[in-house]
């Protein structure tokens, strides 16, 4: 038995009692999409913890290595990681003080902050890098291309309708 059917037989359990509420499938598939995601993370999270990072700090440093000049603005790395600005200034102070980051003005407009990749942030980034595609290789390398693209298909079209509702629940001047 794997580690979601016990919750399966919980939500089922609910349907009987309560008929008539929403359809079991979407709850199940809504609760397996919760419980997948925290065991992903679990597992990055064992990957990570070796070399003192957690999985926002890793996103963080991973973001700015995307870019061609190892840098970023707080406010697209909030954007980008759907963190709260007030968070991200929390990790981006953990990550200067550990010298993997450096933040400075940018020169077009000083009021603007750039965080860039260190000397020795680029390195560090580098040496996680196989440990992290490892676990990818590990969780994915099960599953042939078609299935691949399949999963990504529905993902996507689940992430456009979540959002899609995100933007219909609170308008403009409405208060959530």
């Amino acid at each position: 038995m794997d580690s979601f059917t016990p919750m399966e037989a919980r939500i089922r359990a609910v349907a009987t009692r309560l008929p008539g509420g929403p359809p079991v499938r979407s709850q199940i598939l809504s609760r397996l999409l919760v419980h997948v995601h925290q065991r992903f993370e679990t597992a990055l999270q064992r990957a990570l913890a070796p070399h003192g990072l957690g999985i926002h700090a890793w996103s963080a440093l991973m973001l700015m290595y995307s870019d061609p000049h190892d840098e970023l603005n707080p406010c697209a790395l909030s954007a980008l990681t759907n963190l709260s600005r007030t968070n991200v200034t929390r990790l981006m102070d953990d990550l200067v003080a550990r010298g993997w980051v450096s933040r400075r003005p940018a020169e077009a407009d000083r009021r603007r902050v750039l965080l860039s990749l260190t000397a020795h942030g680029i390195p560090f980034v580098e040496s996680v890098l196989p440990d992290v595609r490892a676990l990818y290789s590990a969780i994915w390398d099960g599953f042939d291309d078609a299935e691949l693209v399949h999963y990504e298909r529905l993902s996507r079209g689940l992430l456009a309708r979540l959002e899609a509702f995100e933007a219909e629940a609170v308008q403009p001047g409405e208060t959530p």
